[in-house]
């Protein structure tokens, strides 16, 4: 029985389901992610604080 005629079922009874409930749960589905390199990685991050630094430095005059 999917969800949206338990619910309507629900309403029928005058009785209210609550969304959470054990029955109704299903674990988010993780999508698997492919990792860039640790080199590629760091390389970015450097990127991203060089950046960071310059506009703390035009801040700071």
């Amino acid at each position: 029985m999917d969800r949206d005629h338990r619910n309507d079922e629900a309403h029928e009874n005058g009785s209210r389901r609550e969304e959470n409930d054990a029955s109704s749960f299903r674990p988010l589905e993780q999508p698997s992610v492919e990792h860039a390199p640790r080199e590629q990685v760091m390389k970015a991050a450097r990127g991203v604080m060089a950046r960071y630094h310059g506009v703390l430095r035009e801040l700071a005059k």
